[in-house]
């Protein structure tokens, strides 16, 4: 018998077994009690709410919420709307800035002050000058620089 890799804790590994990481939580139900525990504990408190501080009350980073994410798109969902209703709520008050500021970083999809617009195609540029063009355009410039005695 062959001995795997053991994880910190000596438990097996399975990192390239295609197993990926282990789940902590098991379930969507369990994924979904624990982030609405994170909810109530700061309603309660009063304190805000935040995709941040959200990963630390679960104990995970941002590649792993973004695992949960495919593994439990409805909970996912869910967790970042009411992030997102609860920043949005506070537009509408007196001091504003930092909720727009969070909204605009945290949901940068949804929230911009610009919009940018590609006049190109496909990232391709629509003006695609001739040879020709390009030695007439050289012409003309080296004749406007000699008139203005630059040459």
């Amino acid at each position: 018998m062959t001995e795997g890799k053991l994880k910190k804790d000596g438990t097996p590994s399975h990192a390239g077994e295609g197993g990926g990481n282990e789940l902590i939580f098991k379930s969507e139900e369990e994924f979904f009690e624990k982030i609405k525990s994170y909810f109530t504990r700061k309603s309660k408190k009063g304190k805000p709410i935040s995709i941040a501080g959200l990963l630390v009350h679960l104990d995970i980073g941002r590649s792993t919420w973004s695992d949960y994410g495919q593994r439990y798109s409805h909970t996912y969902t869910l967790a970042k709307l009411r992030i997102e209703e609860w920043w949005a709520e506070r537009l509408g008050s007196a001091n504003s800035a930092g909720a727009a500021f969070y909204l605009k970083n945290a949901f940068h999809e949804h929230f911009k002050d610009r919009f940018e617009n590609d006049i190109t195609s496909k990232g391709e540029s629509l003006f695609n000058p001739t040879p020709e063009l390009v030695a007439t355009a050289a012409e003309i410039l080296k004749e406007l620089d000699q008139k203005n005695g630059r040459i």
